[in-house]
């Protein structure tokens, strides 16, 4: 069964800190390993900018992740945590409509590799009139930062871990366009229940 996150209704990057609710605590775990390969074409930029996004998303979460961003002829870390894979596939229709990221689960358990389509998000973008005609660094932006909110969901299915979907907060399925681009991240926090089951799964804080 895939799980994907839905589009819409109508050099190696820095480790991210960590940041619990109350003050900063560093080193409470240490980041889990994830490798990611990009097809040829897309830009180091959107890549680079998903991480970060994804990356701060988790961070309230007392969370980090260590990308290794590969070719895909090269060796890849040993035991990495998941496989993260950028290119333009459609993937499956999710409630009709194309999703920015999706995971595969066998017999209830996620697999690790999760798949990102950019082609998923340039559709979505572009059918955002007021987003459409912009420069391609502020494109780039945009979609990095769709890619990012996309990709902190699927690791959410990998480090709860939960196939179903919550109803709000970062493990909702269906999300409206303006979520994706908005600057503001608000509904895409990890809720005080899932910082429970990472406590408990990994050592880290629970909220507050």
């Amino acid at each position: 069964m895939v799980s994907g996150l839905s589009a819409a209704r109508d050099e190696n990057i820095a480790a991210a800190g960590r940041a619990s609710s109350g003050p900063r605590r560093r080193d409470v775990v240490a980041p889990l390993d994830i490798v990611v390969e990009a097809t040829t074409g897309i830009s180091r930029a959107i890549v680079k900018r998903t991480l970060e996004e994804a990356s701060a998303i988790w961070d309230p979460a007392s969370l980090a992740f260590r990308w290794h961003v590969v070719d895909p002829c090269e060796r890849e870390p040993a035991n990495p945590f998941v496989w993260v894979i950028f290119n333009d596939d459609a993937g499956a229709a999710y409630y009709t409509q194309r999703a920015l990221g999706w995971i595969t689960f066998a017999s209830g358990v996620p697999e690790p590799v999760i798949h990102l389509s950019r082609g998923n998000a340039v559709w979505l973008l572009d059918a955002t009139g007021t987003c459409a005609p912009r420069p391609t660094r502020n494109r780039e932006r945009l979609l990095g930062r769709a890619l990012g909110r996309a990709l902190a969901h699927e690791l959410g299915h990998c480090l709860l871990p939960v196939k179903d979907r919550a109803p709000a907060g970062l493990m909702r399925g269906r999300r409206s366009r303006d979520e994706f681009f908005a600057p503001w991240r608000t509904g895409f926090e990890p809720n005080p229940q899932q910082r429970a089951i990472l406590a408990e799964r990994v050592g880290l804080p629970a909220a507050q």
